[in-house]
């Protein structure tokens, strides 16, 4: 039986080290969100780093932010999301 991930149609990001990866693997952030991530892995002793996608959006590792402790941003949440987690509580 598939699982829910294995189903869905996931696309390919190109990551600047030549390989393709599930976009599922990766985070797109903002420059200052990347920025807030890396400072916040600094403040652990450990680096994260992040690659440039466009001007201003950069793909990092979520395995990496998983190890740091680090979430998807709330701003890059859907709203639904929001709602939801407002009526859990």
């Amino acid at each position: 039986m598939e699982t829910a991930q294995e189903n869905k149609d996931w696309g390919l990001v190109h990551t600047p080290n030549g390989e393709w990866v599930y976009e599922y693997n990766v985070e797109f952030v903002t420059d200052e969100i990347g920025t807030i991530y890396q400072y916040l892995a600094k403040k652990q002793g450990k680096e994260l780093p992040l690659y440039r996608k466009s001007e201003n959006l950069f793909l990092c590792y979520r395995c990496q932010l998983e190890a740091l402790g680090l979430g998807k941003p709330r701003a890059l949440h859907h709203k639904s999301n929001d709602v939801e987690n407002n009526d859990n509580q």
